[in-house]
C-alpha cells in the first residue's frame, strides 16, 4: 500500500471486517507513528509484513481497509476492537482535522 498525501499529516490505517470486526494496521509495535510529508510518497508495511487473511467459509470475503488522516497526531487506544468502536474514535477527530480514504479489498481462495 502506497500513500502521497497531499499536505502534512500522520496517518492511521484499519482494516474493517466482514464480521464487524477493526483492527488497527498502522501504527503498531514495529511502525510507530510518524509525520507524514506533502507530495511525498510513503509505502506500507515498512517493516512487517501485513496478515490478511480470510475468515470466512465463502470462497470470497469483502474487507474495507480504511486510511484516516489528521492534521495532529491522534492517539487510537487499542489495536483490536470492533468496527464500531473504531467508527465512534474517527468521529470524535473534528471535520476540519481528518480526512477519510476507504478501500475494499477482496480476499479470495487460491
Amino acid at each position: 500500500v502506497s500513500v502521497t498525501p497531499l499536505q502534512d499529516c500522520y496517518l492511521k490505517i484499519f482494516i474493517f471486517e466482514n464480521q464487524g470486526t477493526g483492527y488497527l494496521l498502522y501504527p503498531n509495535v514495529n511502525e510507530p507513528s510518524k509525520q507524514l510529508f506533502a507530495n511525498q510518497t510513503v509505502a506500507f508495511p515498512q517493516v512487517d509484513e501485513w496478515a490478511i487473511t480470510k475468515e470466512t467459509d465463502k470462497p470470497r470475503e469483502t474487507n474495507q481497509i480504511v486510511f484516516v488522516y489528521t492534521k495532529t497526531d491522534w492517539q487510537f487506544p487499542a489495536t483490536e476492537t470492533s468496527r464500531s468502536e473504531i467508527e465512534k474514535w474517527i468521529m470524535k477527530i473534528p471535520a476540519d482535522q481528518r480526512y477519510i480514504d476507504i478501500k475494499t479489498i477482496e480476499i479470495r481462495e487460491r
